[in-house]
């Protein structure tokens, strides 16, 4: 089971390959992998405060209950539940339904809700 240095390693390294790809300037297609790294950043930076709260989620829907259920999370529970929907959503997009996001879309829609869930998260570490 990954512990709390874990889950922000997997961030970092989502977030790593995000940049290579944006820093490349070369793009095109890879859209949808990018919107999937960002989701996968937000889940694991959830993951790193559940593990710091000795728990760990095997699944979305017991990730999602846990959020729900979160006495720490209250106060930023909707917010983040909101913002992670939409990133959970690009990438499901993207694997199952083909759909690429616009670069657009990454910078101005994506990459924004990754951070602020980040962010959210972070302050309660």
């Amino acid at each position: 089971m990954p512990d709390f240095e874990d889950h922000r390693r997997i961030v970092d390294r989502n977030l790593a390959f995000v940049a290579a790809c944006l820093g490349a300037r070369e793009c095109g297609g890879f859209t949808g992998k990018l919107a999937s790294a960002y989701f996968h950043a937000a889940m694991h930076s959830i993951e790193a405060f559940f593990a710091r709260e000795g728990e760990h989620n095997k699944s979305h829907q017991q990730r999602e209950r846990a959020m729900r259920q979160s006495k720490r999370l209250r106060g930023l529970n909707v917010h983040v539940r909101a913002k992670y929907k939409v990133l959970q959503t690009a990438s499901y997009d993207e694997r199952y339904n083909g759909r690429e996001p616009t670069a657009g879309d990454l910078l101005n829609e994506l990459k924004p809700r990754f951070e602020e869930i980040d962010s959210a998260m972070r302050s309660l570490y």
